[in-house]
């Protein structure tokens, strides 16, 4: 029985723990190329679409409405001569609530196919998020500490140095996506395996994950690539929006013309941000299946690898 098989014959409600157990043998009893792995996970996703939708609906909606309202005060506050404090304690509770929605949705997807309980992904969805947090927090501290080491002091962005300065951000983006390439398997391990603790998503496992660095390299770079080209295309409407909301405010700003846009153009801005970010929440779960079939294919290349040294040594 092959995954989509596996995943399409479990009941509509939730999954079992045997049932999960099946799930994962299916996952990991086939050594996989890059393309396989997109391909198959790509047949999980268009075949299942109806009972994802029915699992994740709720916690998918809740995410992109609280995602929706995070972009808009940003980008308000973008628009804005100044952070009052009333405007940054509103974007602040904002995000928390979406980071707690975010938590919620991927539980949501995870239970998908570890069949635990929605409290039991919950704890761990909120570890990982928490973790995503501190990466995103370094991924943008650290280029503003790398530059005033480099200039010996605060860097400001000028017409000498602005090349520079952008090498340094590719160098150190780069540097930090590779770093994060091990977490897809021991990320994705975390979750399916009761056992595994969440030390070991930066611990052996992570070190033990670097032989694959390539594979996964390959794999996550071409999901990524074909993702931010359709996401970007279904999410026009959203950024037109964003658009005409910016061309709107320099026109009034800086030619005094009046402003032009409806009344009801901050509710339609909330609502293609809504659907905008619900495209991005489905291409997650194809994004998952994919890092599925890289735990599978890891596990397998393993495995095999085992199997090789026991018969050298015999």
């Amino acid at each position: 029985m092959n995954l989509k098989q596996e995943m399409s014959a479990q009941q509509a409600s939730t999954n079992t723990p045997q049932e999960s157990n099946q799930l994962k043998e299916a996952i990991a009893e086939k050594n996989r190329s890059y393309i396989t792995c997109i391909k198959e996970a790509f047949a999980l996703f268009a075949g299942n679409v109806k009972r994802i939708v029915t699992h994740t609906w709720l916690y998918a909606l809740v995410m992109g409405m609280a995602t929706a309202l995070v972009l808009n005060l940003l980008f308000r506050q973008t628009l804005s001569d100044e952070m009052t404090p009333s405007a940054l304690y509103a974007i602040a509770a904002a995000a928390v609530f979406q980071l707690l929605t975010l938590t919620a949705f991927q539980a949501s997807m995870m239970r998908l196919v570890n069949g635990q309980r929605i409290a039991w992904n919950i704890k761990r969805s909120l570890r990982m998020v928490l973790l995503g947090v501190l990466i995103g927090i370094i991924l943008v501290v650290m280029p503003n500490i790398i530059a005033t080491i480099i200039y010996h002091g605060p860097v400001q962005v000028t017409s000498d140095n602005y090349l520079r300065l952008a090498a340094i951000l590719c160098c150190w983006y780069a540097v930090v996506y590779i770093l994060c390439l091990p977490m897809v398997h021991t990320g994705m391990r975390y979750f399916i395996l009761p056992q595994a603790t969440f030390g070991s998503v930066l611990g052996k496992a992570y070190l033990h994950t670097w032989r694959h660095w390539g594979f996964i390299f390959t794999t996550m770079l071409l999901t990524l690539l074909f993702t931010t080209v359709i996401g970007a295309l279904l999410s026009l409407p959203w950024l037109i929006t964003l658009a005409a909301k910016a061309c709107s405010e320099y026109g009034v700003a800086v030619w005094g013309d009046p402003a032009g846009l409806p009344s009801y153009f901050p509710l339609l801005q909330f609502v293609t941000a809504t659907v905008s970010t619900l495209i991005y929440a489905y291409i997650t779960i194809f994004i998952m299946f994919v890092c599925l079939y890289i735990h599978g294919t890891i596990n397998t290349r393993d495995k095999e690898r085992k199997e090789q040294k026991r018969l050298s040594a015999a």
